[in-house]
């Protein structure tokens, strides 16, 4: 299902395509597909971010093992958010 959507959004895409790995863990880790969202995230193209996406993937990546394994990490909130808060981005991204 998910499958079609990618190929289709690739199509469109205007932008390069190493952000679809990042992209594709987001949905997985939302639908609850952590060990799918791990692997999309060893993704050899998401090795060279840096800033908030770099924040981001690792943020995905310790909230996938906390969930396969039970292991609680910690996770670095300021290479996420940067001088922003949590509050900016949920009033950027409310949840539907």
């Amino acid at each position: 299902m998910l499958e079609p959507r990618l190929a289709e959004a690739r199509s469109r895409v205007d932008f390069p395509l190493w952000f679809a790995p990042l992209a594709s863990a987001v949905v997985a880790c939302r639908e609850g597909r952590w060990a799918e969202a791990r692997e999309l995230l060893a993704d050899a193209a998401l090795e060279n971010l840096n800033g908030p996406l770099r924040g981001l993937r690792n943020v995905l990546e310790v909230w996938c093992v906390e969930q396969i394994t039970g292991e609680a990490r910690p996770v670095d909130a300021i290479a996420l958010f940067g001088e922003a808060s949590q509050d900016s981005l949920e009033a950027a991204l409310p949840e539907p």
